[in-house]
């Protein structure tokens, strides 16, 4: 047994001249800080030694070579074998598989307690597939930050000099049901509010979860793929892992690069490979861990990155979308996240459960992609990066044993994503840190034999993760019944505002992903368009931008035991299905007349992009992914840290903003009578100031100064102040200046005070505790010329005034005049009727309408007129429109309250099935046959 300090295995320099060994690369050797030094000072003091490179090994005497080597080191043949010899093996305490964000949480928790306790000879490793940790991550993730709030309370303090500085807050949230020109807004479940949430690269997270794990003390190694489990003779129990052999052929046998991998024993293994990872098949399959769950389903993401024009950035943004392009029996939805700087992260997510083979998720995800809501703002970018992964999707039914004798599953490889919130980083990192504790107290309370985490199926129960999970565990099912997407909307909708996750029944998932999938003759053949180059791209190019690469002369790591006995079971029933599930080209039919079906099957391999579709889909169920050589794979690079920035960096460019600005109406203007006709006046005001690139510093203060007050009238104030101050943030970007504060009124004229504890006009908040938020004021139904009052549509007085219009009419650019007006009136009349709107301004406007009707009482709405924007002046009709109005108010008055929306959506779904019934098993039996007459009654 070689020392704790040796990882690498030392050879005899008398079998050189056999095959010679090559050192693995440079990345697959190096701690993760650097591949040729100690990265870890502490581990230097206490005299440990780090993995080095080197291509000389001195003789050691070893008792496997005074072996016979024909008995030992040879194969059925009698050749020599070098996989025969003895892995050289190095003894740990906790070994960690897979380098994302739950084992990274998992280790640095092992070395806080350890640390705390005083053990700094507690070995902690973290084995990574990938050459670079980061490296199979995509970017773009909503995280919410409980868990890492938990495991490093000062992630984000400014008094941090370590700390993660590439965090987007996210502002504003977004549910859309998409046809197939259209996005209607839809409720979204409580689940989806991202309050409080950041919009991040995971990328860029897992890298900087690596530093802190390595300050720590915990040993990385990046590029070493565990391919197998180590059990204990004595007890079957997991006594650790060991990684693949390098230098392998094609064919099988050894290279003159050959290299033996080698064994990590730890006394606790924690599997942390993601969903449906190679080893986690292995353990679930050998301890039954699902005896007691229902089959895990499955999702394929398909993600891009893009970088767009910056006047189309919103960040903080967060749109999810249900609907188009997909069909009605496949679940699934989109997403577009506004991030770092000018950064877009968009994507589709389908469920592996879809029934029609001929449905290809990358197809639908390039045809997402020239959707209206996408297209316009992916227009004029570039797309930058690309990738996909599995998804475990079963949620709270699904969740296996998570221990077993020897170790524990966290993270996605027990899957606990959370469907409706789509998310499961922070639910991945809390498992990790209920496992870490788990196993340190285990440790600690014995020496030596078998560790069980009893502790840690305890604390899950109990965790938050159980509770998130358990309340929206009917969600993800309900889209798989006979109503298949619509009924899921509905029965979601029913659970997240009505039952609340507290139904009485928990629905089942119906079999595996696999064997939903029907015959390719059942289905109707779905053909995509061809790529434009532009918007959406052909699979090779997107595989490109992967970084993915495989060495040729390998065994193929995606093992299919007899490729021409999948084909005669596979294309015959399924015509190619391998094709269309795999978002990388990986699988092809290839003509072929000399097979008996006129094709043959071939893997590319070396196209893999570690998604792992294809062992999930696959209805034949005959592909076993498994990792090949450590360090290959997928290189996904994080987004540039010059298009992510956080601090302010000003420069010496000035710009110069014009707003617009109304004056606070007086109290005698906001009775409406005969004094409701003087309209505010408005001024021109003009202010220079550094552009930053970034919303400034609390304490910045941004003062717009009336440059025009002695033009105004003489009943305003002599000047007026639009300031940011205290927490409020202001952003000047594109000429625009958004303010917000936590009562959501929008921007805030300061004419009475330049004290910021005094109390905000808008509200009863000091101005001091005003949280600034980067805003687009027009998509919340105000603009820049919107003062509070005025953009109050509450309070709407009768329409019925001898003083005004009833229907004002209103031409000109509607950024400027029919904006300034329609600001101004909106409490005089909650509808107007605006006409010679170009497309650019129409959707404005209609946001304008839209809002006022959701919010009109029943009192106002029996007073007020609708008219449409196509609708002609001379052929308004009061009765007609005032009908039109009534029922448009109502119907958005319950849209505007989820609860109620739902309830009556469900109950009308409700009698519609009803009476489907009671016509199919009542009346239709006694009607007569087609033909039959009167003689067909009985």
């Amino acid at each position: 047994m070689a020392s704790k300090g040796a990882v690498l295995p030392l050879l005899r320099r008398e079998l050189r001249p056999t095959w010679s060994r090559f050192s693995r690369p440079s990345a697959s050797l190096a701690p993760f800080s650097n591949s040729a030094r100690i990265s870890n000072s502490s581990l230097a003091a206490s005299g440990k030694r780090a993995i080095r490179r080197t291509s000389f090994f001195p003789p050691v005497q070893t008792r496997a070579f005074s072996q016979s080597l024909s008995r030992k080191l040879t194969d059925e043949h009698g050749n020599f074998d070098p996989r025969q010899l003895d892995r050289e093996s190095d003894e740990v305490d906790v070994c960690i598989v897979g380098g994302g964000p739950a084992g990274l949480a998992a280790a640095i928790r092992l070395k806080q307690l350890a640390n705390e306790a005083g053990n700094e000879e507690f070995r902690v490793i973290v084995l990574e597939k990938a050459g670079e940790l980061g490296a199979h991550v995509l970017s773009g993730n909503v995280l919410e930050p409980t868990a890492m709030n938990e495991l490093l309370p000062d992630w984000l303090s400014e008094d941090n000099p370590s700390r993660f500085e590439n965090v987007t807050p996210a502002k504003e949230d977004k549910m859309r049901f998409l046809t197939k020109n259209s996005a209607i807004p839809i409720p979204a479940p409580p689940q989806m509010n991202n309050h409080g949430n950041y919009i991040i690269s995971l990328n860029e997270l897992t890298k900087w979860m690596g530093e802190r794990a390595e300050e720590l003390g915990v040993e990385v190694y990046p590029g070493f793929a565990a391919s197998e489990l180590v059990y204990k003779k004595s007890d079957g129990s997991v006594l650790g892992v060991a990684t693949n052999d390098l230098g392998v052929g094609r064919d099988g046998k050894a290279k003159d690069s050959f290299e033996r991998g080698m064994e990590f024993h730890a006394r606790v293994t924690l599997l942390a490979e993601g969903c449906h990872g190679s080893l986690t098949k292995q353990v679930v399959k050998k301890y039954d861990l699902r005896r007691d769950s229902q089959p895990q389903t499955y999702g394929i993401g398909v993600k891009e990155i893009w970088e767009i024009q910056p006047e189309k950035f919103k960040p903080g943004e967060i749109t999810h979308s249900l609907g188009y392009p997909l069909p009605s029996d496949t679940y699934g939805g989109a997403w577009m996240y506004h991030f770092g700087d000018n950064m877009v992260s968009i994507g589709l997510v389908v469920g592996l459960d879809y029934p029609n083979p001929w449905l290809s998720p990358y197809g639908e995800f390039q045809k997402l992609k020239h959707h209206p809501l996408y297209k316009d703002v992916l227009e004029g970018g570039k797309c930058i990066s690309y990738g996909a992964r599995a998804l475990n999707e079963g949620g709270f039914q699904s969740i296996p044993k998570c221990a077993f004798p020897g170790g524990a599953l966290i993270g996605d490889s027990a899957g606990f994503l959370n469907v409706p919130k789509i998310k499961g980083t922070h639910s991945a990192m809390k498992s990790a840190m209920l496992a870490a504790e788990s196993a340190y107290a285990a440790l600690q309370g014995s020496s030596e034999g078998s560790v069980f985490l009893f502790d840690y199926e305890e604390a899950l129960r109990k965790s938050s993760i159980w509770k998130e999970l358990y309340e929206v565990r009917n969600m993800r099912p309900s889209f798989s019944t006979p109503l298949g997407l619509y009924g899921g909307i509905l029965y979601s909708g029913l659970e997240a505002y009505v039952l609340k996750g507290k139904a009485p029944w928990t629905l089942k998932h119906h079999g595996t992903d696999a064997a939903a999938t029907k015959m390719a003759s059942e289905c109707n053949k779905i053909e995509y368009p061809k790529p434009d180059g532009v918007i959406s791209f052909d699979i090779l190019t997107s595989v490109s931008r992967t970084g993915t690469n495989h060495e040729e002369d390998q065994p193929v790591h995606l093992q299919v035991e007899d490729w021409d006995k999948h084909t005669d079971v596979a294309w015959p029933k399924y015509q190619g299905v391998e094709n269309r599930f795999c978002p990388a080209g990986v699988y092809e039919y290839v003509e072929d007349s000399s097979k008996p079906h006129g094709v043959r099957f071939q893997i590319n391999s070396q196209n893999c992009i570690h998604c792992k579709t294809c062992d999930i889909k696959v209805p034949t169920q005959d592909i076993n992914w498994q990792t090949p050589q450590g360090g290959e794979g997928p290189k996904r690079t994080s987004v540039s840290e010059s298009q992510i920035v956080t601090t302010i960096k000003p420069t010496t460019t000035k710009l110069t903003i014009t707003i617009t600005i109304i004056q606070q109406p007086s109290t005698a203007n906001m009775v409406f009578g005969t004094n409701s006709t003087s309209i505010p006046s408005t001024r021109t005001v003009t202010t220079a100031t550094p552009r930053p690139s970034s919303p400034m510093d609390d304490e910045d203060v941004v003062e717009v100064v009336d440059t025009a007050a002695s033009t105004s009238s003489s009943s305003s104030p002599p000047s007026t102040r639009l300031m940011a101050v205290g927490k409020c943030k202001a952003e000047l970007k594109s000429g625009n200046i958004g303010l917000d504060c936590p009562c959501s009124r929008g921007i805030f004229s300061l004419s009475h005070t330049n004290d910021i504890s005094d109390k905000c006009i808008d509200c009863e908040h000091s101005i001091a505790e005003h949280e600034g938020i980067d805003v687009d004021i027009q998509r919340k139904g105000m603009s820049l010329l919107t003062p509070p009052n005025l953009s109050n549509p509450y309070n709407h007085p009768p329409t019925n005034n001898n003083n005004q219009d009833l229907i004002i009419e209103i031409e000109g650019d509607p950024r400027h005049t029919t904006l300034t007006k329609l600001t101004n009136l909106m409490d005089l009349y909650p509808l107007l009727y605006v006409r010679g709107i170009p497309d650019s301004g129409k959707g404005t406007v209609n946001q304008f309408r839209r809002e006022n009707i959701m919010l009109m009482t029943r009192e106002q709405e029996a007073n007020s007129f609708f008219l449409p924007v196509d609708k002609p002046l001379e052929e308004f009709d009061s009765e007609d429109d005032r009908l039109l109005t009534q029922i448009l108010g109502s119907f958005n008055r319950l849209c505007n309250d989820p609860q109620i929306f739902f309830l009556f959506i469900y109950f009308l779904t409700l009698s519609a099935w009803l009476s489907d019934r009671f016509i199919k098993q009542v009346v239709l039996p006694y009607l007569p046959a087609p033909g039959a007459g009167m003689r067909g009654l009985r």
